[in-house]
């Protein structure tokens, strides 16, 4: 709220680059995982969704206030409600590890473990301790960082132009209320696939949401309707927040509890920087393709090439010293 020159924006953004690797997704997920084994998908999902509430009122929330009482106003807002609502449940509520109070993580002995309950959630595998060197020697992680890496390039690609590619066809009110929909659906689709996730092979549920992401970039390459825009707008969006979830799930079931900050903080160093990419790269097809419909194919390409790349991930070997 403070910046007058465009220099000064440049150290803000390394302060909430910080800020965001420090309360994102690995230090989120390293703490469920270490709470909850049998029913993980479904923790996973509950915990996310403030993710998506968040998207789906903060942000109108803000625009309204940027609108009517300034950015400077409005950052000084966000602050408050970082020190008052935040801080506050970090440090009195958020317990990292249930054995530091006695207690143990849900099924970690088998109690209440839901029928299809798989090996990779043994006690050896659960709790084997990964190096990094060692991380970074197997097959298992290159995979896993190249099948992310690829689908969150084209999902986080579409996502940054999805307002501007629907802006023409709809207008920018209906355009908006679009890209509310995949954050609505998004939500929804979490918590659906939370209360089954835990039964079933999450390998094949990854693959089966690249699919479906794909499927929803074929419909916005056809659609000409506001109907089947929306219902591209709305697959994109079960996709969205599934995927995210699986990607702390797999880490989880493959690399087990101890290793689980070390491995998703190195795979998301890879699938970060291709999703940062993925913006960029669709804008220049854009440019040289001469518009979105022809672009977007490349992204439905990659899309599903992810998918053969994840349906080959298999569980890594242990590594000799």
């Amino acid at each position: 709220g403070a910046i007058r020159e465009p220099w000064q924006l440049y150290p803000v953004y390394v302060l909430l680059g910080i800020g965001f690797a420090l309360c994102g997704s690995v230090p989120v997920g390293a703490i469920m995982t270490r709470w909850f084994v049998a029913r993980r998908a479904r923790a996973m999902s509950l915990s996310m969704t403030g993710v998506s509430l968040g998207g789906m009122l903060l942000v109108p929330w803000m625009t309204a206030l940027v609108q009517s009482d300034g950015l400077q106003a409005t950052v000084g807002v966000l602050a408050v409600l970082l020190v008052v609502v935040v801080l506050p449940l970090t440090a009195f509520v958020l317990r990292f590890d249930p054995v530091d109070h006695g207690l143990q993580a849900d099924g970690v002995k088998g109690e209440g473990a839901p029928p299809g309950a798989f090996a990779a959630r043994a006690h050896d595998v659960q709790h084997r301790l990964w190096r990094r060197r060692e991380v970074l020697r197997t097959r298992t992680f290159w995979m896993l960082a190249a099948s992310f890496g690829l689908l969150l390039f084209c999902q986080v690609a579409f996502l940054m132009h999805q307002l501007a590619y629907l802006r023409e066809p709809l207008g920018p009110a209906v355009a908006a209320l679009a890209v509310s929909a995949t954050a609505g659906s998004s939500m929804v689709a979490r918590l659906v696939v939370g209360v089954f996730a835990d039964r079933v092979r999450k390998r094949e549920l990854g693959v089966a949401l690249f699919v479906l992401q794909a499927a929803a970039l074929v419909i916005f390459t056809q659609a000409t309707t506001p109907f089947g825009l929306f219902a591209g707008a709305i697959l994109m969006g079960v996709t969205i927040g599934n995927i995210f979830m699986l990607q702390s799930l797999l880490v989880a079931e493959l690399f087990g509890l101890p290793s689980f900050a070390t491995v998703l903080g190195v795979l998301q160093l890879f699938t970060q920087i291709a999703s940062g990419l993925g913006p960029l790269a669709l804008g220049i097809l854009y440019e040289q393709l001469g518009g979105y419909e022809p672009a977007l194919w490349w992204l439905v390409v990659l899309a599903l090439l992810a998918a053969g790349v994840l349906s080959r991930v298999q569980a890594p070997r242990t590594i000799a010293s």
